[in-house]
């Protein structure tokens, strides 16, 4: 059982239609699900440990937040790729097509198959260790060698937080402790 925890199967694979929804139920029903990097070497697989959630565009025209915002507007369960000082950032579409919502992965354990483990950080830190660059924007997640799989926490074990520096868009951080 706890292999399955680490190591999902295709038969689990979240679909596109998991992603519309509001951004902060996606996000609470990512974590402890794994995101998997599949390549030529040994796959990886990082448990999902902490999301934050967007939703949304305060005081703007839609046409200054797609300029400014680009990843919330993505098509549910299709990748975004920003970058920020200098690290690549991935974000992923949830709500509806058009419809500016998306979350982003800041945190998770990253293990191989053949026992290595390392907990991650910070989503320019997820995309550096995972190998994911401007090649996978506009991809759908459940396509090719990127997917997400395997099976929620419970939602009590589910804690979240506020920060007062955070966008006006920003619905929240939700994190477990493993």
């Amino acid at each position: 059982m706890r292999n399955q925890l680490y190591f999902p199967t295709n038969s689990t694979k979240v679909h596109r239609d998991f992603f519309e929804r509001e951004s902060s139920e996606v996000a609470m029903d990512l974590l402890g699900r794994v995101l998997v990097r599949e390549q030529s070497g040994p796959n990886q697989y990082l448990r999902i440990s902490e999301v934050a959630a967007y939703l949304g565009i305060v005081g703007e025209s839609m046409e200054e937040a797609r300029n400014k915002n680009g990843n919330l507007f993505y098509a549910p369960g299709v990748i975004g790729i920003s970058s920020s000082h200098g690290h690549h950032l991935m974000d992923l579409g949830t709500l509806a097509h058009c419809e500016p919502s998306c979350i982003t992965i800041i945190g998770g354990t990253l293990r191989t198959k053949d026992g290595a483990k390392e907990e991650i950080k910070g989503p320019g830190n997820i995309t550096r260790r995972l190998g994911i660059n401007s090649e996978y924007d506009s991809v759908p997640i459940n396509f090719g060698q990127l997917w997400i799989g395997g099976s929620s926490i419970d939602r009590e074990d589910i804690k979240s937080r506020r920060k007062s520096s955070a966008p006006e868009n920003w619905s929240g951080t939700f994190y477990f402790k493993e």
